[in-house]
């Protein structure tokens, strides 16, 4: 009579243990093809971070200048760019710096930094050719 009780309580069990290692292969699964991104997306396992660039201003105005990544290895990459606001640069790296001026005379440029979706850092500048300098660690 024993047996008959314990057998469906064993039966869940067995079936919640089941349960939770496929659970636990496919969380393994998707870490290890994604790098951990999809769990930690801010974070990747080499030390690096996910960055926002967001270069605003008057509709149209054309900046210019350099953005440099450097990575956890301590490579830095350079690169210069030319374009029109607004853009959006989505980086990754250890480190963010950015030199950027208005390629026009009028107008305002915004430039900011984001991680995790939290404005890390910003500058404005209202000047004739102004520039804007800023550095995330």
């Amino acid at each position: 009579m024993e047996d008959q009780v314990r057998k469906p309580a064993s039966l869940w069990l067995r079936l919640i243990v089941a349960t939770a290692f496929f659970i636990g292969l496919w969380v393994a699964y998707g870490f290890v093809t994604t790098g951990g991104h999809s769990y930690f997306p801010s974070i990747s396992l080499t030390g690096n971070r996910s960055y926002t660039l967001r270069i605003t201003g008057a509709n149209g105005l054309r900046f210019c200048g350099t953005i440099s990544v450097k990575m956890a290895d301590g490579s830095i990459a350079s690169h210069h760019v030319d374009g029109v606001a607004p853009e959006t640069f989505e980086l990754l790296g250890r480190s963010i710096s950015v030199d950027l001026k208005k390629c026009e005379e009028e107008g305002s440029l915004k430039v900011q930094i984001a991680s995790n979706s939290r404005a890390a850092v910003q500058g404005i500048t209202t000047g004739h050719y102004g520039s804007i300098n800023l550095a995330v660690n």
